[in-house]
């Protein structure tokens, strides 16, 4: 009878401790997130050479990156370049139209936004190239002014374009004439184009902002001119019409101040297209907002950087740059949420960091306003990730849902093997039917 008792409670014993030891439930019918990552992450990890060993993948490697940055910078050269000529298209369209101050501001645009961003690039390329460019750059508001409306379009189309062509050729080269080189330059375009135009054109397509919706007007002639000039006469016949139809179908939305949403349909069709028959990423889809804030960080403490190695005009164009390349494109959206963040951010990147360079304000001081900036940019990372996140819990299914589509059913989880599920449920049988047993001789 003692030994039966003391048995009992040894099975018991164990009862308790395989009910506590063996996992149930969702956590044991699948790996953790982290588990997966760090399996998969043994699986795919590259042999890693000892130190010191020379691969010729590595260099190779390295070389490729080096290319690809310059193509990189080539495109954002040329698509800045043709922004510029964007805002002059639109100020010889009000010239000619007899509204000459309106002609005046967009003419004073390329100098006044621009001229830093694409100035020491187009420098170390062709100094003097770069001193003429701007010389004539500053004599447009004049011209707008006071030429007869042809006499100023003369001006534009056959003295500043030609200067402009000669910029992006000096410093992009021979890719001005290849269309894919092109077609990523007319989606950089288009891209900016949806930005400025969400900001000056409401849902119900109000324009609300004229200045925007003229810059938006400008780009997207721009990127037109550029499928007309190096694209078109590369594609067959039925790449042709299509994209014909849609760049159609683009100037009719504008002229017809269409919503931005229809807007946007219609250019990141065109990417498409030029992705497809092209044969380039062409960079239409979404980028996540934390993503971007971190590249202009890195780009604002490289431009901190130049500064104090004393390049003022390598500086400065890195934060115009940064400013039209990537700050824009969350301009939008955050705007929506902290208006009176964004418009802090402007005056740091338009007025506040160009100010102090130009004032030669000492090196820790432009660094301490990069950090001050930089503690901007990531308020406003965290402002554009936020997502509702109301959580439903459904007790007689055991799942979870939530707002942003993500759902957990442990119905599906638990019917997956687990090597301590499948044992630990043998081990429990076993010992209840011990259990059970031993109480009938007793």
């Amino acid at each position: 009878m003692v030994r039966d008792t003391r048995t009992r409670r040894t099975l018991t014993a164990l009862l308790v401790a395989a009910l506590l030891v063996v996992p149930t439930g969702a956590a044991a019918a699948a790996p953790t997130d982290a588990q997966t990552a760090d399996a998969s992450a043994a699986l795919d990890a590259p042999v890693v050479a000892h130190a010191g060993a020379d691969t010729g993948d590595d260099a190779d490697a390295s070389d490729a990156d080096d290319e690809n940055a310059s193509a990189d910078d080539a495109v954002s050269f040329v698509r800045t370049i043709e922004e510029m000529k964007g805002h002059l298209a639109v100020s010889a369209r009000y010239a000619n139209d007899g509204n000459a101050e309106m002609a005046a501001h967009h003419a004073g645009h390329p100098h006044e936004e621009y001229w830093s961003a694409v100035n020491a690039t187009l420098s170390d390329a062709n100094a003097s190239l770069a001193a003429d460019l701007e010389a004539k750059l500053l004599a447009a508001p004049d011209r707008a002014r006071n030429d007869s409306g042809d006499a100023y379009a003369a001006y534009v189309n056959e003295t500043l374009f030609p200067a402009f062509d000669d910029a992006e050729r000096a410093v992009a080269g021979d890719r001005v004439d290849d269309a894919a080189f092109t077609g990523k330059v007319a989606s950089a375009l288009l891209q900016r184009a949806v930005q400025e135009y969400g900001e000056g054109v409401a849902a119900n397509g109000t324009i609300v902002e004229r200045m925007e919706y003229d810059d938006a007007h400008g780009f997207a002639l721009r990127a037109d001119a550029l499928y007309r000039a190096q694209i078109r006469s590369t594609l067959d016949d039925h790449a042709r019409d299509e994209l014909d139809e849609l760049h159609a179908s683009l100037a009719d939305r504008i002229a017809n101040s269409a919503s931005p949403e229809d807007l946007e349909s219609t250019t990141s069709s065109i990417a498409a297209e030029y992705g497809e028959y092209l044969g380039i990423d062409t960079g239409s889809g979404e980028t996540d907002a934390e993503e971007t804030v971190e590249t202009i960080k890195s780009n604002l403490d490289e431009a901190a950087d130049a500064y104090a190695a004393g390049n003022d005009a390598e500086a400065k164009e890195m934060i115009r740059q940064t400013y039209l390349s990537h700050f824009e494109g969350l301009e939008g959206p955050l705007i929506e949420k902290r208006p009176e963040l964004v418009n802090e951010l402007e005056a740091d990147f338009n007025e506040e960091l160009p100010g102090l360079i130009d004032e030669n304000a000492s090196a820790s001081e432009v660094r301490s306003k990069v950090d001050e900036m930089g503690a901007k940019l990531d308020t406003a990372a965290e402002v554009l990730s936020e997502t509702d996140t109301e959580t439903t819990i459904n007790l007689e299914n055991q799942s979870t849902s939530t707002t942003d589509e993500t759902t957990t059913d442990t119905s599906e989880t638990t019917s997956g093997s687990s090597p301590g599920l499948g044992a630990g449920a043998a081990l429990l049988a076993l010992l209840g039917t011990a259990l059970v047993a031993m109480r009938r001789h007793t």
